[in-house]
């Protein structure tokens, strides 16, 4: 009902909840700046967010708005720096998400490209195939993934690579078929999903597009946690990252590209980090060529994900326990 208002996180009508219901504390997770609208409607009732932040400069008239929380955990150490930096002084606490093992598991590959669909006529039964699942949208930064995947199958004549996105074709970002075609990479071009994102994709059966990848990259100019990398972690994928923002900080056995460009973003100004191309390209080129290798990553990025840390309910535990720790410390407050 609230997005059918133009007011898609509910924004407009918080306040009035707020005196409605009088809840002892309200829980958010949202966006910086959407979190400080919802500061500003709450009067006394008491907010702790959860924040993810993907990007530097953090912009300080909203961050001062965030002082008023009674406490923000936020998703990576990188996000809490940023906000310190910007102006927040408040309460902080740090808290990953988490991956459900049972839903994100290894699927041997053929099955996995089998249940996609995937004909020896449509990709060769030993193709190399490189994966992105990310939204077709501008900070993801798809556009470089395919023209680095480009120069990548050109300067070193791979034949047998194709080039696989998990992603609405229709959508904010590109038209990836046609810069796939000026690339001069149509025909390794490969998408896992319909269209249209506002079709179904079952979320059990991610672990199959996760699975029918030989290595699974992203360009994106930042994450605030980058689940899909851990999805695809779970799943015993390789994974290219940018080593920028929230995939700098918490993924191990992955390989990071250095981002010596940055990029701020219209409208927000945060800035992101844009991968470099030539590191990029050789991290392709070796997977490629050492099975190994690719296996090793395999084995060390399933590990990082699997530690307990990573559980949701060990998570939840946390929440309990920031939660709680905020309503005692605003009822010794009214006490006084």
């Amino acid at each position: 009902p609230a997005r059918r208002r133009r007011d898609m996180w509910g924004i407009d009508s918080f306040g009035e909840l707020c005196q409605e219901f009088r809840p002892d504390i309200v829980l958010i997770n949202n966006d910086a700046w959407n979190v400080a609208e919802f500061a500003d409607l709450a009067g006394a009732v008491p907010i702790v967010a959860y924040i993810p932040v993907d990007g530097r400069n953090l912009n300080r008239r909203y961050m001062h708005r965030l002082n008023r929380l009674a406490a923000v955990v936020w998703y990576t150490k990188f996000g809490e720096s940023e906000a310190r930096e910007a102006g927040y002084r408040g309460r902080s606490y740090v808290a990953p998400h988490g991956v459900d093992l049972e839903r994100f598991q290894p699927v041997p590959r053929d099955v996995a490209r089998r249940y996609l669909g995937w004909t020896d006529v449509l990709v060769p039964e030993n193709a190399f195939v490189v994966g992105n699942v990310n939204r077709n949208q501008p900070r993801k930064r798809l556009d470089l993934t395919v023209q680095y995947f480009a120069e990548w199958i050109h300067e070193n004549n791979v034949r047998d690579a194709y080039l696989c996105f998990h992603c609405a074709q229709d959508d904010v970002g590109w038209d990836l078929r046609q810069l796939a075609e000026f690339y001069g990479m149509a025909d390794r071009l490969l998408f896992s999903r319909p269209a249209s994102g506002f079709e179904v994709f079952a979320p059990d059966a991610m672990q199959y597009v996760y699975s029918a990848f030989d290595v699974q990259v992203s360009t994106t100019l930042g994450e605030g946690w980058g689940l899909t990398h851990m999805e695809g972690m779970a799943c015993g994928v390789p994974q290219i990252v940018p080593d920028w923002a929230a995939l700098g900080e918490w993924p191990r056995g992955v390989i990071r590209i250095p981002c010596g460009n940055w990029q701020s973003h219209p409208g927000i100004n945060t800035i992101g980090g844009v991968p470099d191309k030539r590191p990029f390209v050789d991290a392709l080129q070796h997977l490629y060529l050492h099975r190994d290798a690719r296996r090793k990553l395999a084995q060390q990025g399933r590990a990082c994900v699997t530690q307990s840390r990573y559980r949701w309910q060990n998570i939840a535990r946390k929440f309990d326990r920031v939660l709680s720790g905020e309503l005692k410390s605003i009822a010794t407050r009214m006490e006084v």
